[in-house]
Parts: structure tokens; sequence; C-alpha cells
């Protein structure tokens, strides 16, 4: 089994992948990334995701896979 998958950018892609992630227990630990720090609460609260951070570095740390759902605009700020 995995132990961390960090999903970056928790929206509507993002929280579906992590929601079956969760569903088909593939990891110890899901974890997200992003912005808005009310939607991170509101997934984690609707057991989307374990845990969250505004932070990317502290998101990524120890993370076994890690999926960009974000759109393609942003991905050079993230990478």
């Amino acid at each position: 089994m995995i132990n961390k998958i960090t999903i970056i950018g928790v929206g509507l892609i993002g929280g579906s992948l992590a929601k079956a992630i969760k569903e088909n227990k593939l990891a110890k630990v899901v974890f997200g990334y992003g912005r808005d720090l009310n939607r991170l609460e509101k997934a984690k609260k609707a057991n989307v995701i374990d845990q969250f951070s505004t932070n990317l570095k502290d998101a990524v740390n120890d993370s076994d896979i890690v999926i960009i759902a974000t759109p393609v605009g942003s991905f050079k700020e993230i990478l």
C-alpha cells in the first residue's frame, strides 16, 4: 500500500480523485494542497482528504505520489 498521496488542487477533479483513492484504500494518507483554506477544511470534514496544507513544500514532503489536479495555467507556478 502507498503511504501518502498528495493531491494538488482539491476542486472537482482533485476531490473526485481523492475520494476514489480513499474509497478504494489505495493509500494510508490522502493529503490535499490548495490555496483556499475553506475548501480544504470542507474536503477534510467530508472525509475526501485526511490532511491538508496551504504550503506546497509541506504538502509534498514524504509523498509517494503527487497528482496535479489544477488548471493547466497554474502548472508553472506549482512546478
